[in-house]
Order: structure tokens, then sequence, then C-alpha cells
């Protein structure tokens, strides 16, 4: 399949504001986490105190670590696509999600990895992934699947859980329908999601059949 670019999709600088706000934020904490490690082995002043500080700034750098990677194929050119399909973006995935309430049942060949090859289809799919997960606050399953050729085909996301959060300002910035000064950080995710999209010339849909559900798909 020829390689193709993309439809043309400017993003304005309010855009890139509420982005780089918002992955600030996601690092602060781990960032933070490690000061305050650093913090305590000053204080303790003696190897018997710095083992609790360890624990702390190792799972901190782990966890920082995690997002980046994460952000790196969500919103950097190494998600563009590539020679091994589906495999980094699935491993960000369950990494970013390890240890949380949420589940990811992503298996392998799900979908094939030559769709990896059709420009923006991993990168809109990560998205959704982050998407899914944050409508369950309280945990629950996020389950990937999908099917096709790389000319036609489609990618569902399914995020189960109690008490689905979709809000209607998230689901308005995934279709481009919120305006941008009305952006901030609990919706920049899903308009950048909705304007890849939208770039790779890739349909995104939704649906919420019920209180538990909420399902993504993504076609071209």
């Amino acid at each position: 399949m020829e390689r193709d670019t993309g439809a043309r999709v400017l993003v304005s600088m309010e855009v890139l504001e509420q982005v780089c706000s918002r992955l600030c934020h996601d690092m602060a904490g781990p960032i933070g986490a490690i000061r305050n490690g650093l913090e305590l082995i000053s204080e303790a002043g003696d190897a018997g105190g710095d083992v609790q500080a360890l624990e702390l700034i190792g799972h901190s750098a782990d966890q920082g670590a995690r997002r980046l990677s994460l952000f790196r194929l969500a919103y950097g050119r190494a998600g563009r696509g590539g020679g091994r399909g589906f495999t980094d973006l699935r491993d960000a995935a369950r990494d970013w999600l390890a240890g949380g309430r949420t589940t990811l049942r992503w298996p392998p060949g799900h979908p094939k990895d030559v769709l990896a090859e059709r420009p923006g289809v991993g990168r809109v799919l990560l998205n959704l992934v982050v998407l899914a997960a944050e409508a369950i606050p309280v945990g629950g399953v996020v389950t990937v699947a999908g099917d096709g050729t790389l000319s036609s085909g489609s990618a569902t996301v399914i995020a189960t859980g109690r008490a689905v959060i979709w809000p209607p300002d998230v689901a308005a910035a995934l279709i481009d329908r919120l305006a941008e000064e009305e952006l901030g950080p609990r919706t920049i995710h899903a308009a950048m999601t909705g304007r890849f999209a939208a770039h790779y010339r890739l349909v995104v849909d939704w649906t919420t059949p019920d209180a538990e559900t909420l399902s993504f798909r993504l076609s071209w």
C-alpha cells in the first residue's frame, strides 16, 4: 500500500498549549515523588533510612518511564507505525495500566499486525485505549480487537466496568465539536485523538449500550 501522508489538519497554539499542559500534569506526579524520595534520603542521615526512599524513587521512576513511553507513541513520531505491528503499542498500553485497577485484553494478532502498516491506525488505536481506560476510573477491562485489510477494515476498543463515565464535553472534543477555548486537561486527549483520526482519514465513532460499557470503533 502506498503510504498516505494524510489530510492537512491545522492545530492552533491553544491546542498545543493544552497538550503540553496535559503531558506536564501527567509527569508531575512521578517526578514529584522522586523528589520526595531524595528528600527522605537527605533527612534520614544514615543507610538504614534509605530503603523506603529508594523504593519510592524506583517506583516513581518506573511510572514516569511508562508514561513517557506511552506519550512517545501516542503523540510523537514513533507512533506513526512501522514494521513491529502492534507490539510496541500493546506493550506501552499494558505497562501504562500496570498496577492499576484496569486490565488490558489485547491479544497478539488482534487486530492482525499487518493493519499497523495503515498510517495512523496504531496511533489512534492507542489513544482510544487511553480514552477507554479514563472512562472507567474505578477499574474494569479494556478489550481491543479488529479485522480487515489495509484498504478496508475496523478495530474496536471496548471499556467495561462499573459506572462508565463518558462526559458530553469529552465526546464533543473527540469529534471536534468543542470550541478550542473550552478545551482543558480532561478534554484535550479526546480532541487530539479526533484530530489524529482526521489527519489519517480514519473514522471514530462510539456507542454506550449500557451503563457499564463504552465501545469505540475505528474504521477506514
